[in-house]
Formats: C-alpha cells, sequence, structure tokens
C-alpha cells in the first residue's frame, strides 16, 4: 500500500507527540510504502530529524492571513500522485478544513488523526480513538550521554524538564519556580524547557537574577528532552488533552524518567512540587560526593513560609 503522511508542525498545530506517532507508524508497517510532506519550517524539519522521521517534501504555510488560490500543499500531492496514485493518506494534526478540501480532492481514504485528544477520523466514514501505544524512545536520539552533550549538560548534573505535549503546553515559569526553590534549599539542579514554551521570558529572566542556578532551553523535541532528564515536571496547561498527557508520560516512563503532576489545584504549588520532585532526585544514583539534600525538605517548606508571594502556579 502507497501511503502519504501530512504532518502538520506549523505554530497554529502540531506537536512532537504527532511527528514521534507518525514516525513509529511508519517504522511499524515497514511492508507498505510511506512518504512524508511537512508542514513547517526547515526548524520543524530538523526537529523531526531527530526522531528519525524522513521527510520528502517540505511546505512553509504563510505567517498571516489564509493559502493563496493556487494551494502549494495541493500542487505538492498531485505531482507525487502521478502513476501510482496513494491507497491512503494520514493526516496529522491538520485542521479540520484542509482535511476536507483533500478529501474531496482524492479518490483514496483520507484519516484525520488529532494526538491531543486521542481521536482518529476517517473522513466521511468512521470515528474512534487511538489505540494505547507502547511508547519508546526513538535510537536516532542518541544515548543519554549523547543528548547531555549536545545539550551541554553534565553526566552528573541533576535536570529537572517541564514536560508536555507541546512547548506551549509546558509553564518555563512554574519550573523556574521549582527548580529555583531546589537551589535556595541547597539543592544543584538544573531546569530544563522546550524552547517556545509559556512565560519563557519570565523563566529567562528569573535564571538572569539568579533565582535559579542554571536554566537550558532547547530546541531538541520533547522525547530528546526525556533522555536527558532525572525527573520531569507535568502541569500540563489544558488539562482535557488526557491523551497527550499520558502519551508523553508513558515516553518518560519507558526512558526511565519519574513524572511529578499534580493530583488537584492544591498540589499545583510550586513548593509541593519542589518537595516531590526531590524525593525523586534522592531517590535515585545522586552524583558523587553529593550529600547537600539531607535536610533540603525542611528548608523548602521553611523557604514557602518565608515566601508565601512566591510559587503560585502562573495561569495568566
Amino acid at each position: 500500500m502507497r501511503i502519504l503522511h501530512v504532518l502538520n508542525l506549523t505554530d497554529k498545530g502540531g506537536t512532537d507527540a504527532a511527528a514521534w506517532l507518525c514516525a513509529a507508524t511508519i517504522a511499524d508497517s515497514p511492508r507498505h510504502s510511506h512518504r512524508v510532506l511537512l508542514l513547517g519550517t526547515a526548524a520543524a524539519e530538523q526537529r523531526v530529524a531527530v526522531l528519525g522521521l524522513r521527510v520528502h517534501g517540505r511546505v512553509c504555510p504563510p505567517r498571516l492571513g489564509p493559502w493563496p488560490a493556487a494551494n502549494p500543499i495541493m500542487a505538492v500531492l498531485r505531482s507525487w500522485n502521478r502513476g501510482t496514485a496513494f491507497q491512503r493518506i494520514q493526516m496529522w494534526d491538520c485542521l479540520a478544513t484542509m482535511c476536507r478540501t483533500i478529501a474531496r480532492w482524492s479518490a483514496t481514504s483520507v484519516c484525520f488523526v488529532d494526538t491531543r485528544t486521542g481521536r482518529i477520523e476517517e473522513v466521511g466514514k468512521s470515528e474512534g480513538m487511538l489505540p494505547a501505544v507502547v511508547s519508546h524512545v526513538p535510537p536516532s536520539i542518541g544515548t543519554r550521554a549523547e543528548v547531555r552533550r549536545r545539550l551541554g549538560i553534565a553526566l552528573d548534573e541533576r535536570v529537572v524538564l517541564g514536560l508536555g505535549h507541546s512547548p506551549h503546553d509546558t509553564d518555563a515559569h512554574l519550573l523556574a519556580e521549582v527548580v529555583g526553590i531546589l537551589n535556595v534549599a541547597g539543592v544543584t539542579a538544573t531546569a530544563l524547557t522546550p524552547k517556545g514554551s509559556r512565560f519563557e521570558t519570565r523563566a529567562i529572566r528569573h535564571a538572569r537574577e539568579g533565582y535559579l542556578k542554571r536554566l537550558v532551553v532547547s530546541d531538541e523535541p520533547m522525547p530528546a528532552l526525556l533522555a536527558a532528564a532525572d525527573v520531569a515536571l507535568h502541569v500540563p496547561v489544558n488539562a482535557e488533552l488526557t491523551f497527550a498527557r499520558g502519551l508523553f508520560e508513558s515516553v518518560a516512563s519507558a526512558a526511565g524518567v519519574a513524572t511529578v503532576r499534580p493530583a488537584g489545584a492544591d498540589e499545583a504549588r510550586s513548593s509541593t512540587l519542589a518537595t516531590r520532585c526531590l524525593k525523586v532526585l534522592e531517590s535515585g544514583a545522586a552524583p558523587a560526593g553529593s550529600g547537600e539534600a539531607a535536610n533540603a525538605p525542611a528548608k523548602i517548606i521553611e523557604f514557602w513560609n518565608a515566601h508565601e508571594d512566591v510559587g503560585e502556579a502562573v495561569t495568566a
């Protein structure tokens, strides 16, 4: 079967989860012929390459306004569909209007996949949910040592990652507060957040002002960041995206990274999250010669009582 994958990685939609699932789908069905059309920038193409996804064509959508009358996506599809036609078109996180347009043009089946909610729909036919995915870290990412070398992080550093379905689902400010509290309590830890995360400038300002010792902002895809982390802090901005949340938490589990996520609004305070992150860091293999975390829980509580205006989760 000849299958075309249309992967949306524009600012308006699409995430590392879509690219990761697309790559996993192709790897799991080698008997079929696959082609990938990427909607996004050259930087997006580099990100998916880290996930082991080969892109055969790329279209960069207009940043403002609608598509031009001569839609470049349709032009690419028509040129690729000459000779042997595609039997299936799989659209990852694409806009519903785009899916319907291509479904009208193509005589083949068009499948829409929404990795945020897990919904999968055969346009004009049936609708269902994505099956549970046995997550794994793509081997193309490299080893933990290789990823940390690319990020400029030493092997003995303890790293707290801001985990999210996409950069926009990661609160960098809250991450900076949590790691900052750990640093004040005497725990050496580095904050790691994806580039483009929410409140990124606030987090950078915190680092420059010395509130936390180190902040690393990276444009590597989320599975690569997971490979470098010791603990993942997951406070989803959109709590309704249950499939997306479970997907990356399962990826974290496969990578051997524990996830800290508040069970309710009361647990979203940065002092509570810092204490839970500390427990995870203490349970793992601490860097050689490190006894700095012995009295950290009491120090965190003391710090919180003295700075009640610090640590509230940012919701603006």
